[in-house]
């Protein structure tokens, strides 16, 4: 999406609100799949090297009453987790239950139990847990879900071809939005 959005800014620099009506086409040098395995690639980085970091803690704490009523599927916990958006995969959650051993949390589109392995990273215990209400992230990892966090470092990537300069690649953040 960098890349692209460099496009649309560079026609919007030149023509103004002109740009998204008269049908212009613009052409870029950027090779969509490696502009595909660039994002992957620098987001995957992000998360690893964040991970090595160390765990943050929870983004934010649902209050005792709306906790009360998790079961129900109450909109406003909906509401609460939609106020965090999906994020390159990394999906809002609230934890019902902790154990050194499994996290259970609750997702927009239900519960997820996450085992020991899935968490690990985090190096959370008994004196150092995750409380019912807490909101944190998970992710997908093949059949199952792994805790996980919003990255709080930043990176950029430019792949270009030596012959002639020409961008083939460009990626700015972990996630353009």
């Amino acid at each position: 999406a960098c890349g692209a959005e460099m496009g649309r800014d560079g026609a919007y620099d030149e023509f103004g609100e002109d740009a998204y009506s008269r049908g212009f086409s613009v052409i870029t040098t950027l090779n969509s799949n490696r502009q595909q395995t660039a994002n992957l690639a620098l987001r995957r980085a992000l998360l690893d090297y964040d991970e090595r970091q160390g765990w943050r803690g929870p983004e934010a704490k649902l209050s005792a009453t709306l906790l009360a009523q998790l079961e129900g599927g109450n909109p406003q916990i909906i509401a609460a987790l939609d106020a965090r958006p999906l994020l390159s995969g990394l999906v809002p959650a609230v934890v019902t239950e902790f154990s050194p051993d499994a996290i259970r949390v609750f997702t927009r589109t239900g519960a997820v139990t996450l085992a020991k392995d899935d968490f690990k990273w985090a190096n959370l215990s008994a004196k150092k847990p995750l409380a019912p209400g807490d909101i944190v992230r998970i992710k997908r990892a093949g059949e199952h879900w792994m805790l996980s966090q919003i990255p709080a470092v930043q990176g950029a990537f430019v792949a270009l071809d030596p012959k002639d300069g020409a961008i083939q690649a460009l990626v700015g953040g972990y996630d353009f939005f």
